[in-house]
């Protein structure tokens, strides 16, 4: 042990350049393994996480739907079901003065089942199924601190909080909620709601958690024979739909496509950066070989054998590696934190990557640092034979990462000239909910026609709409609608008639909604051309036992995702619907005017997500894309860095091993520019082909990025330009050091020799 520190003591710049270089690769891993842990295979924080399975109802459009609460009380009477529990999640007004917060509405053994004991107070009962009692968040509670016994506002009704749920507790991966009820509130009249939600089986907005007893697949057997009772029991509602019970993993994959995707391109970026640090360790400890080869021959000499080398070198290369690790932990965990901190999006609610350190990913880190010591040690020990390789791995990565950035920057800047079927800029969003404040739906209908006058009339706006979702937004509706024999759920938008001209979405086929579209008038809808291709003008579907007719057909636009598929939609008028909670469209004027005019009709008016179109649609559209940019953008920086250093010892290093030779050549009359190519052209070449292979590799990559982020075409051109940059800069790399190596004066070095 006292030698191998002796010796790396020894060279204290090769150590320093070695440590760095390799906590930097160590902490890119610890981030990249840290973001794609949080982003899918984090366990539930809950007691015996590989009990829990999930139940999703699906469809011919749908693999993973909600379950409405009806159905729900049939699948937790399966005999292989220990427990399960119900949540979905609701926005209300919390707090005086009023602010529209997230929480979950859950059933009272939800903590139970779970097996999760709150932090403070105490969990739900059964007797509290009708009264107004609350748990609050553990972040919540520390931004507003209130013990068991005090209450709190949501709505129009004070709820008294009788508990705090544990720190980091919520069984969504993204979304954090601060405060949870009992869904027996709904029937209670305690929060607002449309109808009796607990009680409708065409209301399907619960997720469903469940314990399962035994092997899994029984359960699934047992869930599909109740979803077949339950279809044949009640056509009108559950026609075509089947009930599915996955592991949390299973159920993960199936329900987001993208993330997924997007875990995967962040394990191959991990798998890269490895291959990297590996071929910059290894570079590294080359030159270390070649140093010390005097010393090797000399101890050789005098009887040392090959295995005291060799365990000598190894344990340099591990006592390099423990301090890299001891480093590199940390400086992953804060690279991961702020990637998270980038990929945010612009919500009022708290909506977040969450990576986090724990043993799982620091054990990967460890088990990449051994790995990375003995590569970069055995690879070291061959010497010169490994170098043009290694040079060729180190560049082609830095290209090929360099390439897939470009990619991903190209493809969010197209986005703002992407035709999305609708028009964004210039348009300001602001949602409301009167219900929150205690308006009636009459009185609700009453408020929106004034606000919309009120705005209209204000200096420089346009005009003014209304609807109950943004597109590329966060939230949105489905409804199960009926053509001719056929039952789907189609996704739809709650919206005025002045919406589709605010938005220039012209009519393709008849007409928009207009002053005949009475509450008096028959129900009457506008499709899209995918789900006009089954029922266009003057075609008629039924949706809540209610026929609709077909007026309008419009373009099929971008609703979730820049990549999605065409799918169905449809949009049914305001005037003849009802919904308390809805996004105002506002064409032009000055913001804080339509801010101003906003409180001035009802102070006690929460507002939420008051933002520009432009902006909360982009954001929204390039989530992914943007994740992936970011962490690929920072591990391709951090790795040309890597590369480039490697690249430059290991010319720096051959330029001083070539010094006679150098001499020798200038005294016979070499010139300085002929003795640079002799230095650089190996090195060169190998520059040259490792970035051809990696911005070949980077469009060969291409359909799976652009799949992992959501879709579309990439520009395959800005792969080979990155490459070209990557080859300028790695050509500086290796023409200064051996612009600096042949300055030499021939006669010291000769007489030196």
């Amino acid at each position: 042990m006292w030698m191998a520190l002796r010796g790396l003591l020894r060279r204290p710049g090769f150590t320093i350049l070695a440590i760095v270089s390799l906590a930097v690769g160590l902490g890119l891993i610890t981030a990249l393994a840290s973001l794609a842990d949080a982003i899918l295979f984090r366990p539930l924080p809950v007691a015996q996480p590989g009990e829990v399975a999930r139940i999703f109802t699906t469809s011919r459009e749908q693999a993973a739907g909600f379950v409405s609460f009806p159905d729900f009380d049939d699948f937790r009477r399966a005999p292989s079901i220990r427990g399960a529990v119900a949540q979905t999640q609701l926005l209300i007004a919390v707090g005086d003065p009023p602010r529209i917060r997230m929480g979950l509405a859950i059933t009272p053994d939800y903590f139970d089942v779970l097996g999760v004991a709150p932090a403070i107070g105490r969990g739900f009962r059964v007797d509290d199924a009708h009264t107004p009692v609350v748990i609050l968040s553990y972040a919540f509670w520390r931004a507003n601190p209130r013990p068991p016994g005090t209450t709190i506002r949501l709505g129009r009704t004070p709820f008294t909080v009788i508990g705090v749920a544990p720190e980091n507790f919520g069984l969504d991966r993204f979304v954090r909620e601060d405060f949870y009820v009992l869904t027996g509130a709904f029937a209670a009249g305690l929060l607002p709601s449309n109808g009796s939600p607990l009680e409708d089986r065409s209301r399907r907005f619960f997720s469903i958690f469940a314990r399962v007893r035994g092997p899994l697949e029984a359960a699934q057997a047992e869930i599909a024979s109740i979803s077949a009772r339950l279809e044949k029991q009640f056509p009108e509602t559950n026609r075509g739909r089947r009930a599915v019970l996955m592991t949390e993993y299973q159920a993960r994959i199936h329900s987001d496509l993208t993330m997924p995707a997007l875990a995967r391109i962040l394990g191959g970026v991990a798998a890269l950066i490895i291959a990297m640090t590996a071929a910059n360790f290894a570079a590294l400890l080359l030159v270390r070989v070649q140093l010390r080869a005097r010393d090797t021959a000399v101890r050789v000499t005098l009887g040392a054998t090959t295995a005291r080398l060799v365990g000598e070198n190894a344990l340099e290369s591990g006592l390099l590696a423990a301090a890299a690790l001891a480093i590199g932990l940390p400086l992953g965990w804060g690279a991961a934190r702020t990637l998270a901190r980038l990929a945010v999006l612009p919500t009022d609610f708290h909506f977040a990557i969450d990576p986090r350190l724990d043993l799982r990913i620091a054990g990967f880190a460890m088990a990449t640092a051994v790995m990375v010591a003995i590569a970069g040690n055995s690879a070291g020990m061959r010497a010169a034979r490994w170098r043009n390789f290694l040079i060729v791995v180190e560049i082609a990565l830095a290209s090929l990462l360099s390439g897939a950035d470009a990619m991903l920057i190209g493809k969010i800047a197209a986005t703002r000239k992407l035709d999305l079927g609708y028009r964004t800029e210039g348009v300001f969003v602001a949602a409301l909910d009167p219900a929150q404040a205690g308006y009636d739906p009459a009185r609700t209908r009453v408020y929106y026609d004034q606000l919309v006058e009120r705005l209209g009339s204000l200096h420089g706006v346009k005009a003014v709409a209304m609807a109950q979702s943004v597109p590329l937004g966060y939230t949105g509706a489905q409804r199960d609608i009926a053509i001719g024999g056929d039952r789907e759920t189609v996704w739809m938008n709650l919206v005025s008639r002045d919406y589709f001209e605010l938005m220039r979405m012209r009519p393709v086929a008849g007409r928009r909604f207009d002053e005949r579209d009475s509450t008096a008038s028959p129900a009457v809808a506008v499709v899209n051309q995918e789900l006009a291709k089954r029922c266009g003008v003057g075609c008629r579907f039924r949706m809540n036992g209610h026929n609709v007719d077909v007026v309008g057909v419009v373009l099929t636009a971008k609703y979730f995702s820049l990549g999605e598929a065409p799918r169905p939609y449809f949009y049914v008028p305001y005037s003849q619907n009802y919904a308390s909670r809805m996004i105002v469209h506002v064409d032009g004027g000055s913001i804080r005017d339509v801010l101003e005019a906003i409180r001035r009709m009802d102070p006690s008016q929460p507002l939420s997500e008051a933002r520009m179109l432009a902006g909360y649609a982009a954001q929204g559209a390039t989530f992914q894309t943007r994740v992936a940019r970011d962490a690929i953008g920072l591990v391709g920086i951090c790795g040309l860095i890597l590369a480039l250093t490697g690249l430059y010892g290991v010319i720096s290093h051959d330029a001083a091993r070539r010094q006679r030779e150098i001499g020798i050549r200038m005294a016979i009359g070499a010139s300085r520019a002929t003795l640079v190519r002799l230095l650089i052209v190996k090195g060169w070449m190998a520059v040259v082909i490792g970035t051809a292979i990696g911005s070949i590799v980077a469009i060969a990559c291409s359909r799976v990025l652009a799949s992992a982020t959501g879709g579309g075409d990439l520009n395959l051109w800005l792969a080979p330009c990155a490459g070209l940059g990557v080859l300028a800069v790695a050509s500086i790399a290796v023409l200064v050091p051996a612009w600096r190596g042949s300055a030499i004066d021939p006669a010291q070095v000769l007489r030196r020799n």
